[in-house]
């Protein structure tokens, strides 16, 4: 028997937790399709976790240009571990906060 752990947040935990504009602009951009990123995140990411980016950026990407944020949703623990580790990723490598650790002290 297998059991699959469920997150379910809310609008403002959604909001604050997965940064869902910064997923659909980051994937968007043209710094995606590059080859260093590409070699980047083959090696952060495993094959299945980067099928897995993809459903996270057709989700923020609908919740950006066409929904807006649902009032809650619930994700797969597996689901939820990627998107925030996406996060981090676009923060470090596609932001100035990112690039320049000592930005802002």
């Amino acid at each position: 028997m297998k059991i699959d752990l469920t997150y379910t947040l809310n609008y403002d935990e959604i909001k604050s937790k997965l940064h869902y504009q910064l997923i659909v602009e980051t994937v968007g951009s043209s710094g995606w399709e590059t080859g260093s990123n590409k070699r980047r995140l083959n090696e952060q990411f495993t094959n299945e976790e980067q099928e897995i980016i993809w459903s996270c950026h057709r989700k923020a990407y609908r919740w950006y240009s066409h929904t807006g944020i649902p009032e809650e949703v619930r994700l797969l623990e597996k689901e939820y571990s990627v998107w925030l580790k996406l996060k981090q990723y676009c923060i470090d490598n596609f932001t100035i906060y990112g690039k320049n650790k000592n930005f802002g002290r």
